[in-house]
């Protein structure tokens, strides 16, 4: 599976509602996709226009990603406005919001049955922001 965590959250959908599931995508190789290469461009365009919102120096990867068009663009400036939404309602409620950027979230100890097998759970308190 590559760089992949066993439990990611792009994955969560399909192991959520079949969790042996996870550990049976092990078994075949990731070959990837023009829709993978495509996110992992998108993905890297919303850090970085993020950052820029949020005044952390960071390098505009434009000229590197493969993917990169106009739509790309528009999404990752909205994706990157709807944030600071989100935080500037956060600070209403909080002094010292922490905003994660493109955070390796470790799920693969969370919610496992005896067999190491992923099994459903609510979560209560948490937001998570996946562009």
């Amino acid at each position: 599976m590559g760089n992949h965590a066993l439990l990611s959250a792009s994955s969560s959908r399909r192991w959520l509602n079949c969790p042996p599931s996870a550990r049976l995508g092990e078994n075949y190789e990731d070959k990837g996709s023009d829709f993978a290469a495509e996110g992992t461009d998108a993905h890297s365009l919303c850090e970085h226009k993020l950052k820029t919102a949020l005044g952390i120096p960071s390098e505009d990867p434009t000229e590197d990603l493969t993917w990169y068009n106009e739509e790309m663009e528009e999404c990752a400036s909205g994706y990157a406005a709807y944030v600071l939404e989100l935080l500037a309602e956060a600070k209403k409620v909080t002094t010292d919001p922490i905003v994660l950027i493109e955070q390796r979230l470790d799920y693969d100890r969370l919610h496992m049955d005896k067999k190491r097998i992923p099994v459903r759970k609510e979560h209560r308190g948490y937001a998570y922001l996946h562009p």
